[in-house]
Parts: C-alpha cells; structure tokens; sequence
C-alpha cells in the first residue's frame, strides 16, 4: 500500500462472527454436523453464480431455499419449515471471534474509521455487534442488500466507497475468505487477510497487503504500510556461507507479509578481514536494516564465518520469515514514533 487507508471495511460472517455454533443449530434438527459447511459452501456458490450472471437475492432466501434441498431424509425431530427457521435464527445467536473486541477497539483508536460489508443482511450485523458492545465503535453497517451485486463483484466494493464517500483506494478490506480479498483488490482496496487457522493463502488469487493471525496483530501492521522513504535492507554475506540468497528470498516473503513493505534489498559480499571491519557483520548471513543490524545480538566480529540464529525451531544458519517480518515491522514502527 502508498497510501494511509481511512476506512476500514470488514465482512462479517466468519470473519466478525464465529460460525461454529451453526453445527449444533444441524445437529438440533437431526441432521450431521458437518452438513453445515457444506451448506454455507452451497450458498456462497448460488450467491457467486447469480452475480456471475448479472442477477442477485437475498442470502436468506438462498441459503431457505438450500437448507430445504439438504434437509430433507434428515429432520426426524421436526417438519421441514420448523427445522429451516431453526437454523436461519441461528445467525442472530452468534457471538464474536475471541479476537474481534480488542482488535476492533485498537483500531478506533488508532482514528480509522470502521464499516462492514456483507452479502449477509444488515440485521445480522446489526444483532451481532449490539449484544457484543461493539455498534458504537462502527459508524456505517453495510450490506450488499443494497448494492447491485454480491462480493466479489466490483461493484460491492465500490458501493462501499460511496456510501463512505472515499475512493476505493482509501480503504482496506479485512476478510477470512480469499475469494473477498481477491476482489478487494480488483476493485482497489487495500486488502488484510485474517488467516487465523494458518492455512495456506490460495495461488490462483490476488495476494493480499497483510497477512495476519488477529486483528490486534492488524492494527499494529497498518501504521507499518506507508512510507516516504523505503527501507534498505542489505545482506552482508561471504562465499563460503550459500545460504545469502535464501536470506534474500525470505526477506521478500516477510515484507509481503508485514504490509507489503516498500523496501530495497542489495547484497554485499564481504572477502577479506577488513572488508568485515567496515560494517556491522555479525556473520553471515548479517542482515542490516537501514545500517543496523536486524538481530544485534550477534556481536560484531571480522572473522569470515557463517552465522547462527535462534529460532523456534532450534539454531539455523539462517533466521525465520516470521523473524524478519517482526524485524521489519518493528523497525518501521520505531522509525515512527
């Protein structure tokens, strides 16, 4: 990202709201647990499909009209009509993810101003956030009821950037689904993808600006997207250590990850004593950010040797993308402040 974001745009089912409980909404009407994910799966297909071909409805009546398709041979306890309310009425029993309050709360005060957006209905997100304290914190709750067409058509978003009077550019999409980051960043925003299972981000699909595990993780990043001037990153290495050019691949995976960093990144091969002397090497790999060594506890040394770092993992030649990426941010907070 180039730009400060104002706006801060959030989906709301799975991302906002913790879809567990619907298996037991199944499993109450006789039906298995793990019909449940198949069923929002089939939803968000039908909704997709519509749009795909230029029409919409409304995601109750999609996911009615599938719940009775999936229900029937399951509901032993209750007739049909009894057992689809009882599931749709689940959505305004649902409570937030363990994360949602602190992180919501972090990022208000941070001066963003935060919004929802869903293929869902305004009510739920309404119902959501009200019994959790949180309404007050959002000043719009949008829903593509409104818009001409579902996430992740272009058009959604831009609805968005209308109703908040902003360009597309001036705001971030926050979502668990990459299909929503991937049309985000169609549209123009700038996109942070809550990954709290630590699943692997889909190759077929825009990357996303942020990669985060929370969203207290996300209003520490944000700051970290902008800057006048990029950072430069340089990695101090000798022939004798090969491992220099996998520093600088990880480096640029750990950039991607803090917020799609601006930085440059050049190497410095190091031959004699005294070429060592000249700079903070600390062996090799020694990466620098802006002159300073990114992990100073090595101790500056002239000796011509590999190094080791301390990871989770145990001692390596070499440290982890996770390591950079905190090392990275973490300078370009300090810087600042």
């Amino acid at each position: 990202m180039n730009t400060r974001p104002s706006v801060i745009v959030f989906d709301v089912n799975e991302t906002l709201s913790n879809m567990e409980p619907m298996k037991a909404r199944f499993t109450e009407v006789g039906a298995p647990a793990e019909l449940a994910a198949l069923w929002f799966a089939q939803l968000l297909r039908d909704g997709f499909a519509l749009a795909a071909a230029g029409g919409r409805e409304s995601f109750a009546t999609i996911g009615t009209g599938i719940l009775r398709g999936l229900l029937r041979g399951f509901t032993a306890n209750r007739d049909l009509d009894d057992a689809v309310r009882h599931i749709m009425a689940g959505f305004g029993e649902l409570d937030l993810h363990p994360d949602v309050t602190d992180g919501i709360r972090s990022l208000k005060n941070a001066g963003y101003r935060l919004v929802t957006l869903s293929n869902g209905s305004t009510q739920v997100a309404e119902t959501l956030l009200s019994r959790s304290g949180l309404r007050s914190e959002f000043e719009k709750l949008l829903s593509v009821e409104q818009a001409s067409a579902w996430k992740p058509v272009r058009a959604a978003y831009d609805y968005a950037a209308d109703a908040c009077g902003v360009r597309p550019e001036d705001m971030v999409l926050v979502a668990v689904h990459p299909w929503d980051i991937h049309g985000a960043s169609h549209a123009g925003l700038g996109t942070a993808w809550l990954n709290r299972a630590g699943h692997d981000y889909p190759g077929h699909f825009r990357s996303p600006d942020f990669t985060v595990h929370t969203l207290s993780e996300l209003a520490n990043r944000l700051p970290t997207a902008w800057t006048e001037e990029p950072m430069k990153i340089e990695i101090l290495h000798i022939d004798e250590c090969a491992n220099w050019e996998e520093a600088g691949r990880r480096a640029q995976t750990a950039l991607a990850a803090a917020g799609g960093l601006e930085a440059t990144i050049e190497y410095r091969l190091l031959s004699t004593p005294e070429d060592a002397a000249q700079v903070p090497f600390a062996g090799s790999p020694t990466i620098l950010i802006n002159g300073t060594d990114a992990f100073p506890g090595g101790g500056r040394t002239t000796d011509l040797a590999c190094r080791v770092y301390y990871t989770d993992q145990g001692l390596a030649g070499l440290p982890t993308t996770e390591q950079l990426r905190d090392a990275f941010t973490d300078s370009r907070i300090k810087e600042g402040l």
